[in-house]
């Protein structure tokens, strides 16, 4: 994938049923979904939320939350950012354990 280009960050996230994780993202993003059903709910800054399936590309700086609405399933996501990603803190109920850092780099 070349839109976050060759310096990118990486972050590897489980998201439990019915929880949402924040992360703090600068620059172009992709977001990853995988899972049971691919869908995942994403809300910048605070504002609209928006659906997901499978991939979206997102340019953005603050707060990005990752929301399963499932109640059943978890979702895998990866999310890679040209810049800024790093883990803000669980919003509702996503473990630590939950959030793998990835490799940096193409």
């Amino acid at each position: 994938m070349k839109f976050p280009g060759e310096n990118y960050r990486e972050l590897r996230v489980t998201v439990k049923p019915s929880s949402s994780v924040l992360l703090e993202v600068e620059g172009k993003c992709t977001i990853l979904v995988n899972g049971v059903n691919g869908w995942a709910t994403i809300r910048v800054n605070g504002k609209a939320k928006e659906k997901v399936f499978k991939i979206r590309l997102l340019k953005a700086n603050g707060r990005l939350e990752i929301i399963n609405e499932s109640k059943v399933f978890s979702i895998d996501v990866i999310v890679r950012c040209s810049s800024k990603l790093s883990p803000a803190h669980s919003a509702s109920g996503a473990s630590n354990e939950a959030l793998d850092e990835g490799r940096q780099g193409g």
